[in-house]
């Protein structure tokens, strides 16, 4: 995977823990993939966890609404340390 940067910024609207499959049916291509399986190839990359091979548990993730969000101009992006942890988040989701 390549770097990451902070590319704009929007106004927090909500917040909620979804399943995978509805997080692609509720957002579609504005998850940043164009496609479920792209989608879900992604999560996987995350999680390191193959989310295609029978019986893989696809675990919940957390969504966050942004509206109003503006993008700047590549030239603009703030770019992450190369130290940079992907997963400097995390979170455990009692059942």
């Amino acid at each position: 995977m390549g770097r990451y940067a902070i590319a704009g910024y929007g106004h927090f609207a909500h917040f909620r823990v979804a399943g995978l499959e509805m997080c692609c049916e509720l957002f579609g291509w504005k998850n940043g993939d164009p496609t479920k399986e792209r989608f879900l190839r992604r999560m996987g990359q995350y999680r390191r966890t193959d989310l295609f091979a029978p019986g893989a548990v696809r675990e919940p993730i957390g969504c966050t609404v942004l509206r109003d969000a503006q993008f700047w101009p590549e030239d603009r992006w703030i770019l992450s340390p190369i130290e940079f942890e992907l997963r400097s988040q995390t979170a455990a989701i009692a059942a």
